[in-house]
């Protein structure tokens, strides 16, 4: 299991997909700092905490942007082992017991 993983990362490296989606996580951080500096210049006496930075931050990268990107990426992968026909290659090999 751990060998397809790698495999899968292996082709994601080489796709531009890869920096597309490094481009979308990142996004999340730079509207909440956006939105901070917005929120800074109405208030500009009430301190700015890093950990609500931070929660605030998560949070909108896993409601807002995380499901879409995670299901471009898994798009992605689907259709790209379906167009070179490795699909059944990976379908068919049985789950390894670690018994």
């Amino acid at each position: 299991m751990i060998n397809l993983l790698s495999t899968e990362f292996l082709k994601l490296k080489r796709s531009q997909l890869f920096l597309i989606s490094m481009l979308g996580a990142a996004t999340s951080p730079f509207v909440c700092f956006i939105a901070y500096l917005g929120m800074k210049s109405k208030k500009p006496g009430v301190p700015i905490l890093f950990n609500e930075v931070f929660s605030e931050t998560n949070l909108y990268l896993v409601l807002l942007i995380g499901v879409t990107l995670y299901g471009v990426i898994t798009a992605y992968l689907f259709n790209r082992e379906y167009t070179e026909n490795t699909l059944k290659n990976i379908l068919t090999i049985p789950p390894v017991s670690t018994g």
